[in-house]
C-alpha cells in the first residue's frame, strides 16, 4: 500500500474502511487458522456498532498487505443488489495519508427464493345477467420475490373452475410488453410466458376479469380462480372466489306452437269449447317448479264460465274456481311440463242456446303461471260466439 512500510515496526499504521448504506463489514479469515490468529494478534481492530467502519492499529510487526486480506464484506439479509464501494485508505505515524483505494462490490445473485404470491381479500361477487364483468382480485393480489432483480417472473397461469365454459369466461383487458397471453376456452385457462418484473406481474394479474352470459349459471353458484407465478425454477399459488348471486327469471307461456296471444270460436248453442291445443312454459330458472296457474274470464254476462276437462287434467294438481271472480286457479309444486297439460284441459263454457250479447261478443281469457318468486307474463286468448241463423216461423189467425 502507499505509504506503508513493513520495516517500520515501532510505527503505529491504521486502515480505516468506510462502506455506504450501513451493510456490516467483519473480518474474514482467509489465511489457515494458525496464520489468521498470529495476523490478528499484532494489530487492534475498532469498529462502530455497526461495522461500517473499522480502525485497525498495528501493534506489533506485521505486513499490512495481510491485514487488509482479512477485511471482507459480508451482507445481513436481503440485499437490494446495489453496487457498494469499500474506501481503504493507510495513515503512517505521522499522520500521513496514503491516496484512497475504492473497491466496488458487485452482487451475484442466486435463486434461492420462490415468490411469495397471496390474495388477501378472496371473495368477488357476480350478479347473474350482467353485462359487466366483475374483477377478481380487486386489487388485493399481493407478488414478492428476493430474487426478482437476477431471476425475474417468466411464467404465470390462470384457471377458472368454469362449468359453462363456453358462456363463462375470464379477460385481461390490458396488454402487457413482453408477455405473451394465451386464453383456452374450452377449460377456462390463461397462460401467460415472458419474461417481467414482480411489479408487472402483480399489475397483471390484478387486472383479470370475470364474466357469466349464460341465461342461468350453473349450480353450484361460485368459481375458483387460482393464480400461479413462476421464476423458472420456484412457483407459487394462490386462490381467489367468486360468488355467483342469481337472479330469478320470470317465466314465459307460449301457446298453440309459440304465439303469445289466441283466438277460439263456440258456436251458439255449443256447452263448452277448448282454449288451446298447446302450451308450452318456459323458465330460464334450472330447476325451478311452477307452483300455481291461473287462468280468468272477463266477461259482461254471467252465463260464462270456466274450468277443466277431468279426463286428461293430470294429478298432482288441484283446480278451484271462484264464480265471483270469473278466475279458475290451478295450484300444486309441480314441472312445467304438468302445469302446461292442465292448463290444455281448460274449457270455455257457455250454456245459453243463444248466447248474451257483450260488446264485440267477445270473452277474453288471461292466462298466467308462477314460480316461487315470480309471475310469467299475461297470455291472452279472445273467444269469440259464432250465431247460428235461426229458422222463422210465421203463425196466420184467421177471423170468422
Amino acid at each position: 500500500m502507499p505509504g506503508s512500510s513493513e520495516s517500520e515496526e515501532a510505527i503505529q499504521s491504521a486502515i480505516q474502511v468506510l462502506l455506504a448504506w450501513g451493510e456490516a463489514v467483519e473480518v474474514l479469515k482467509r489465511f489457515t487458522v494458525h496464520e489468521a490468529n498470529a495476523i490478528l494478534s499484532s494489530v487492534t481492530v475498532h469498529a462502530n456498532k455497526s461495522n461500517t467502519r473499522l480502525l485497525i492499529e498495528r501493534k506489533l510487526p506485521v505486513n499490512l498487505k495481510d491485514v487488509i486480506l482479512l477485511v471482507a464484506y459480508k451482507h445481513h439479509g436481503m440485499p437490494d443488489y446495489l453496487p457498494r464501494i469499500m474506501h481503504m485508505v493507510v495513515t503512517d505515524r505521522n499522520g500521513a495519508k496514503s491516496p484512497t483505494v475504492s473497491i466496488q462490490v458487485t452482487f451475484v445473485g442466486t435463486n434461492s427464493h420462490a415468490p411469495t404470491l397471496k390474495v388477501s381479500q378472496q371473495l368477488a361477487h357476480f350478479t347473474e345477467n350482467s353485462a359487466e364483468a366483475v374483477n377478481i382480485t380487486n386489487g388485493f393480489l399481493s407478488l414478492t420475490d428476493p430474487d426478482h432483480v437476477f431471476y425475474p417472473i417468466q411464467w404465470a397461469r390462470i384457471i377458472l373452475s368454469c362449468l359453462q365454459c363456453g358462456e363463462e369466461r375470464l379477460f385481461i383487458k390490458k396488454s402487457y410488453d413482453g408477455i405473451n397471453v394465451s386464453y383456452f376456452n374450452f377449460n377456462g385457462t390463461y397462460f401467460l410466458k415472458g419474461n417481467a418484473s414482480t411489479e408487472v406481474y402483480r399489475d397483471l394479474l390484478n387486472n383479470v376479469s370475470y364474466l357469466n352470459w349464460a341465461k342461468e349459471p350453473r349450480r353450484p353458484l361460485n368459481r375458483s380462480v387460482t393464480f400461479v407465478v413462476s421464476d423458472g425454477v420456484h412457483t407459487s399459488t394462490a386462490l381467489a372466489k367468486i360468488v355467483i348471486t342469481n337472479v330469478n327469471d320470470n317465466p314465459f307461456i307460449l301457446i298453440n306452437g309459440g304465439e303469445k296471444a289466441g283466438k277460439v270460436s263456440f258456436e251458439e248453442g255449443q256447452d263448452f269449447v277448448s282454449l288451446t291445443n298447446q302450451v308450452q312454459i318456459f323458465d330460464e330458472d334450472e330447476g325451478d317448479f311452477i307452483t300455481k296457474a291461473t287462468v280468468a274470464l272477463d266477461s259482461k254476462d254471467l252465463d260464462s264460465f270456466l274450468w277443466y276437462n277431468a279426463t286428461i287434467f293430470p294429478s298432482g294438481l288441484t283446480a278451484k274456481y271462484n264464480g265471483s271472480r270469473r278466475t279458475l286457479t290451478i295450484e300444486g309444486k309441480n314441472t312445467r311440463n304438468v302445469y302446461s297439460r292442465a292448463l290444455v284441459s281448460v274449457q270455455f263454457y257457455n250454456q245459453l242456446s243463444s248466447p248474451a250479447l257483450v260488446p264485440s261478443h267477445k270473452r277474453l281469457v288471461a292466462m298466467a303461471v308462477e314460480d316461487q318468486e315470480a309471475v310469467s307474463d299475461i297470455v291472452i286468448i279472445e273467444v269469440s260466439p259464432l250465431f247460428k241463423v235461426q229458422q222463422l216461423v210465421a203463425h196466420y189467425y184467421f177471423n170468422n
